[in-house]
């Protein structure tokens, strides 16, 4: 009961009590039609930040590393997700859970992190470790995503407001450690030309080799050591070049922003989901995407021959 009395007096109550007599006051000069009213009510706005809260839920940083795992799986879902005015899923939120989702990806990549990942219905499964903490999250499939109407999105949003933050403090926490400065400055050739992810492992590339690596660090970025890919253009680029950087390979992909070209003579594989190419170079293997994630979760580079297309 003493703890219950105790949220009367909490902050963030008060800040909600203010905004909901801000909505008061801007519906009623809204229903006056007065605009004055309404601009000099709205420039009243009151605002709210989350960072005590977090820090009262999570007092160390490896405490929010464990509680990760939701978080990251519901801020890759809303990035993959369009804006719907109706539910209230701004554009700018979805931007935001880009971006964090990108900026941990990068970090995960290029710090050689990433353990394990598994392709299913759902989407894709990937485990990372950091600080020695195993984090497991899903991103979904790289589909258009079909918005279902018996979900409460309201909710969601809640929810996705904590986890933003959150997930905002340990990328901060994350690239502090491997003195980067957060939020990151990126190539904006790269940006505009849609390479958001490659963008990103490029900011994070030239520190990140410089850290002290544990033995199993040093065995996952060694995989694909001197191997180098090309994504063809039908495969799920974000995806491979996450996991493929994560372990030590050079990757390049059909499309604007690619780092060199296909006809690249030090191309080793070609990632591709079709079984007709239009020409083919004898000096690389053709192999589905399964190979590249097979490879990581068994630690070993396998056979082709059972990864060709059509087989």
């Amino acid at each position: 009961m003493k703890d219950i009395l105790g949220l009367k007096h909490d902050p963030l109550l008060v800040k909600f009590r203010e905004a909901r007599t801000y909505e008061k006051k801007k519906k009623k000069a809204m229903s006056k039609k007065n605009k004055d009213l309404v601009q000099r009510v709205s420039t009243h706005k009151p605002s709210y930040t989350l960072d005590r809260p977090i820090l009262e839920r999570y007092p160390t940083f490896i405490d929010a590393l464990r509680d990760l795992d939701d978080g990251l799986t519901m801020v890759h879902l809303f990035a993959a997700l369009p804006a719907i005015e109706r539910e209230n899923i701004q554009v700018e939120r979805i931007h935001s859970c880009r971006g964090l989702s990108l900026e941990w990806q990068a970090y995960v990549s290029r710090t050689h992190k990433l353990r394990k990942a598994f392709i299913s219905v759902k989407g894709i499964y990937y485990q990372a470790e950091v600080e020695g903490q195993k984090i497991t999250w899903l991103t979904p499939h790289a589909l258009q995503q079909v918005m279902p109407q018996d979900v409460d999105y309201k909710i969601m949003l809640t929810f996705l407001e904590l986890y933003e933050n959150l997930l905002g403090f340990v990328n901060f926490k994350l690239y502090n450690s491997i003195n980067l400065k957060y939020p990151p400055i990126l190539d904006p050739r790269l940006k505009a030309s849609a390479s958001d992810l490659y963008a990103f492992t490029r900011y994070v590339e030239n520190v990140a080799d410089e850290n002290e690596d544990d033995e199993e660090t040093r065995a996952c970025k060694t995989l694909f050591k001197d191997m180098t890919f090309f994504l063809s253009r039908e495969v799920p680029r974000e995806s491979l070049l996450f996991v493929i950087t994560a372990f030590g390979g050079v990757v390049s992909w059909e499309g604007d922003g690619a780092p060199f070209e296909e006809s690249n003579q030090s191309i080793n594989y070609q990632i591709v989901d079709r079984p007709s190419q239009s020409h083919r170079f004898i000096s690389r293997d053709y192999i589905q995407p399964q190979w590249v994630f097979d490879c990581i979760n068994a630690r070993i580079i396998l056979p082709t021959e059972d990864y060709i297309v059509g087989k």
